[in-house]
């Protein structure tokens, strides 16, 4: 799908050197929702980044989602992960995407924010506890 879209998406080399103690499953549909949100808010040739950082003096990860997409408005991000609460024009989306994001990070014990800017894109941020040997 990522080509249909004409989009470039760019994983940072961080991410392949970043372990997270998660539900291999549940973060595989957490990133399958936020690429398809941000392919479906992105125009030809823009950008689509996953990051992975370390943050809080090692205490966490943080695994970043970020578009050059069309960004969502301040009055929606309070209601973003609300269950079917959609930005979507009627019948493209389900508004439950986000929220199922949402309940799958709180049950690893994580969290999810986004940062948005209308007409420049949005950041979903997911933080992972730092592994505990």
């Amino acid at each position: 799908e990522i080509s249909q879209h004409q989009v470039e998406v760019i994983q940072s080399p961080q991410c392949w050197e970043t372990y997270i103690h998660c539900d291999e499953v549940a973060f595989t549909q957490i990133a399958i929702n936020l690429l398809l949100n941000a392919l479906q808010a992105t125009e030809p040739n823009g950008h689509i980044s996953i990051q992975c950082i370390k943050s809080g003096n090692d205490t966490r990860t943080e695994v970043h989602f970020s578009d050059t997409g069309s960004g969502i408005a301040v009055s929606e991000l309070e209601r973003i992960f609300d269950p079917f609460h959609t930005t979507k024009d009627t019948g493209s989306g389900t508004g439950l995407g986000l929220s199922i994001c949402y309940n799958l990070m709180t049950s690893m014990n994580g969290k999810i924010r986004v940062h948005s800017e209308l007409g420049k894109g949005s950041d979903f941020i997911l933080e992972f506890p730092q592994i505990q040997n």
